[in-house]
């Protein structure tokens, strides 16, 4: 998700200062709907175990965590 919220950053020609809300764009759909699939899991996801649900959802936030990180500039220590 860091490679492509980037990589989508860029080709949309987005400004280096907007890429976090870029990525917040992308990213809060899932925030938002991830807690009703999470709770309805048996009914969103008719095929998979209920058990899996919060395995579900704690992909579904790792994934949204390095979209936020992927934009997030690192700097690097000077010696």
């Amino acid at each position: 998700m860091a490679w492509l919220v980037r990589r989508l950053c860029s080709r949309f020609q987005l400004p280096r200062d907007q890429w976090l809300a870029g990525a917040i764009s992308v990213a809060l759909p899932t925030l938002l709907l991830d807690p009703f699939s999470s709770a309805f899991f048996p009914v969103v996801f008719p095929n998979m175990a209920p058990s899996v649900a919060g395995v579900f959802g704690g992909w579904m936030l790792w994934c949204c965590a390095g979209a936020l990180l992927g934009v997030t500039e690192f700097r690097q220590r000077q010696p």
